[in-house]
């Protein structure tokens, strides 16, 4: 009997002890575990402090590198608001339409025509030009006659448009995409002449000019490779520079890649800014001459010559394709003048240049190497 007693006791002491070393098992594992995870959290947090760090640095480097190239491209000077006027220099070549605005020659095509397909007739059917820079085309009779007559008259006046951000577009006004009127207060929409008509009229434009139709025959007719640079945003701006604003030679951001201007002068300054208000094309001789450029014997700064100029002419603009060479520029607009025109760019960024808010630029953008 004390034999069997002593026999149990000894199985009970033995998982007893066999139950302690379970236990004794299962906690070291677990706190293996333990400090395992804890390991890993310092790892992956090292890690994501580490990327974070790198994130920053190619901010900071893409902020500087582009801060670099403009002032290479975009010099100080192109940034003064002249409190002076400065001296035009020569125009090689004036390019114009010719066009007899009371003949009615295509009278009866814009009455059978749809207004869009007026307008890619009238880019498909232009010529493209590859001096002094590749590619651009001069554009005439862009809009249906009736069509550029509202958008002239019913132009937003310059109290509904707001200031340029770009440091090198002062005395610019601007608005983007019509829907933005939308928004002006009260009081503002009576500053035009009919509001409801200026919304009207401009977005019929605005569709016209955005659609995906119109952009295909202009990158086509520039021969832009989309395979190299993808279309990713679009503006829309309806400007007004005023007296002194002027802009000197300068590529336009490689960001871009087209850039399309239309003109809308006043008609009772029509005769007398047709040779002033249009845009002039600089060869890479001239431009560089612009950086170099010394006073003349008054102290006015000179422009250098100017291989083609546009003619300020209603009803007409220009695109070209953005490159490392594509110069151009305004000279002064003179005291109490407005040199009204619609701008569409399209770009190879997911915003428009000078519309990306906060510190840092889309993530996207960095990741392509766009920001």
């Amino acid at each position: 009997m004390s034999t069997l007693m002593h026999q149990r006791h000894l199985l009970l002491l033995e998982k007893k002890h066999r139950r302690n070393e379970t236990t004794w098992f299962v906690t070291k594992s677990a706190l293996k575990k333990g400090e395992t995870r804890k390991k890993n959290f310092h790892v992956v947090r090292r890690r994501l402090l580490l990327c974070c760090l790198i994130l920053v640095t190619l901010v900071l480097y893409s902020r500087f590198y582009s801060s670099t190239k403009t002032t290479a491209t975009s010099p100080s000077k192109m940034q003064q608001t002249t409190t002076r006027r400065r001296r035009a220099g020569t125009v090689k070549e004036f390019v114009g339409c010719n066009d007899d605005k009371d003949g009615n020659e295509d009278d009866e095509d814009e009455k059978e025509m749809d207004a869009k397909d007026f307008v890619l007739r009238s880019i498909e059917t232009t010529r493209v030009r590859s001096k002094p820079f590749a590619s651009y085309v001069h554009l005439c009779r862009v809009f249906p006659r009736k069509l550029y007559r509202e958008m002239t008259e019913y132009f937003p006046p310059k109290e509904a448009l707001a200031p340029a951000k770009l440091t090198s577009h002062k005395l610019r006004y601007k608005i983007d995409r019509v829907g933005s009127l939308l928004d002006l207060p009260e009081a503002m929409k009576k500053t035009f002449k009919n509001f409801t008509k200026t919304v009207e009229v401009w977005s019929k434009a605005e569709e016209i000019l955005l659609s995906e139709r119109l952009r295909e025959t202009v990158f086509r007719k520039l021969e832009v490779d989309e395979v190299e640079k993808k279309t990713r945003s679009k503006d829309f701006r309806i400007q007004m520079d005023v007296g002194g604003f002027t802009l000197g030679p300068h590529p336009d951001s490689p960001k871009k890649i087209v850039t399309l201007m239309l003109y809308f002068p006043k008609e009772e300054e029509e005769e007398s800014n047709k040779k002033l208000f249009g845009t002039c094309l600089y060869t890479k001789e001239q431009y560089e001459q612009y950086e170099t450029f010394a006073d003349n014997d008054e102290g006015k700064e000179v422009l250098p010559s100017c291989e083609k100029k546009f003619l300020f002419e209603p009803n007409t603009g220009y695109a070209f394709k953005v490159g490392e060479e594509s110069y151009h520029g305004v000279d002064d607009i003179p005291p109490r003048c407005e040199r009204r025109t619609l701008l569409i760019n399209w770009y190879s960024t997911s915003k428009p240049v000078g519309t990306q808010s906060g510190i840092f630029p889309n993530i996207w953008d960095i990741i392509r190497g766009d920001a």
